[in-house]
């Protein structure tokens, strides 16, 4: 089957999150995994398209239990290509915090720690629980466009 999409330059793929120190749980219809105390992790990995020439959009997709302000998240990358060192590219944004709504979806922009990103890179993104935010926060996964 093709699918057209004319006069459209941005294409996107959908990263679920892949890996935590918390066991897999639900939320609603999604088997998910949590961050509910300090220093809970959660990851996301994937490999940037070949035919990637600049992100568009880059964020996590979460929701939360409960309705929350100043959630301290610490949001790292690590990216590389096959043949440099797997840390070749490390970012993070450890002072940005976080207000969400209990019960609805939002976003975390993470554009700004994969500044360097390359066509064949492979990305792991590390969410860090910084300090308990009481309730639970649930991150869905990575959404990323790119032209």
């Amino acid at each position: 089957m093709s699918i057209s999409n004319p006069g459209r330059t941005t294409k996107q793929f959908f990263a679920p999150e892949d890996a935590s120190d918390q066991a897999i749980t639900s939320y609603g219809a999604r088997s998910l995994r949590r961050l509910s105390a300090t220093n809970d992790k959660i990851w996301a990995t994937f490999q940037v398209p070949w035919d990637f020439a600049a992100i568009t959009k880059a964020v996590l997709k979460c929701v939360g239990t409960i309705t929350k302000t100043s959630v301290d998240l610490d949001i790292s990358s690590i990216y590389a290509s096959d043949g440099e060192a797997n840390n070749a590219h490390t970012e993070s944004d450890l002072v940005t915090t976080y207000d969400y709504t209990g019960g609805e979806l939002f976003e975390i922009d993470i554009a700004t720690i994969l500044s360097n990103l390359q066509p064949g890179d492979n990305v792991g993104i590390q969410i860090l629980d910084a300090l308990d935010p009481g309730g639970e926060l649930y991150i869905i996964g990575v959404e990323f466009r790119y032209a």
